[in-house]
């Protein structure tokens, strides 16, 4: 039974995040300059084509992780943000950012607002 909700909740999450990626560069999402303006602190974008989105995230500890979904697991795990990835910036979203690749490398991560 709890097998059968670890895989409708990793569903969930596979579908926002996707649903998420798609829209945060479309032209038409009010979003779509912030996500553009995204960098790293050497300058680099954090944006490749779908790479962010929203995400679920918790503080541990003192430091982020994010819930992710590895192409090679049965279900989702927390990884920890590396301090170099987490952008202290605006987020006019209001929920947690992600930008990684689809292999989980995680470029850069925006905390919602007031954390």
């Amino acid at each position: 039974m709890l097998t059968m909700e670890i895989i409708r909740y990793s569903i969930g999450i596979s579908i926002a995040f996707i649903a998420g990626s798609a829209a945060a560069h479309e032209g038409t999402d009010p979003l779509t300059a912030w996500y553009r303006s995204l960098t790293t602190a050497d300058g680099k974008s954090c944006c490749s084509m779908h790479d962010c989105a929203p995400a679920e995230a918790r503080m541990k500890e003192g430091r982020w992780e994010v819930l992710i979904f590895p192409y090679n697991a049965d279900a989702p795990r927390w990884f920890p943000v590396p301090d170099r990835a987490v952008l202290r910036r605006e987020n006019p979203d209001g929920r947690p950012i992600l930008c990684r690749t689809p292999n989980g490398f995680i470029h850069c991560f925006v905390p919602p607002p007031g954390t």
